[in-house]
């Protein structure tokens, strides 16, 4: 109160703006970039070394969303039903799929959460084809994540 009684309206509104400036600096959306993608590799490494994605990982991937957030986002969500469905009525299909898809989702938004789903499924389905082609065998269990992953880089860097 005593600087505003003594310089009035020159010293606090130029405070607030350098203040605003500078945490306006950091463009929000290339640190949600560079942490989304981040923690889309640590999965993918996570579920080709251990076959598990945990939970802190997805949290933290959902979290990501709140960097740069946009309420349309929320619908995102929706992109993990598919694997839900697969997971309710065909089996064979991890919890930590439907998990990171929903977490990136929630970043990615539902178009390109969408696009990342069948992007992470077309590039599961050729790797299958072609180890069912140059190995002659039958492709029982692959890891989910590390295509699932690339479709989610993408469908982020392109939407």
């Amino acid at each position: 109160a005593g600087l505003y009684a003594l310089f009035g309206d020159t010293v606090l509104p130029t405070l607030t703006r350098r203040i605003t400036e500078m945490f306006n600096y950091v463009d929000r959306k290339a640190v949600q970039t560079i942490v989304f993608l981040l923690l889309l590799l640590l999965a993918s490494v996570t579920d080709l070394k251990k076959r598990i994605v945990p939970d802190l990982l997805c949290m933290l991937i959902a979290l990501t969303a709140a960097i740069s957030f946009r309420p349309e986002q929320l619908w995102g969500i929706f992109s993990a039903l598919p694997f839900l469905l697969a997971a309710v009525f065909c089996g064979g299909m991890g919890g930590g799929d439907i998990k990171l898809m929903a977490a990136a989702g929630l970043v990615l938004g539902l178009p390109a959460g969408i696009f990342a789903t069948i992007l992470g499924l077309l590039l599961v389905l050729a790797y299958s084809v072609f180890l069912k082609i140059c190995k002659k065998t039958q492709v029982i269990a692959v890891p989910l994540v590390p295509f699932l992953s690339a479709g989610c880089a993408a469908g982020y860097l392109i939407g």
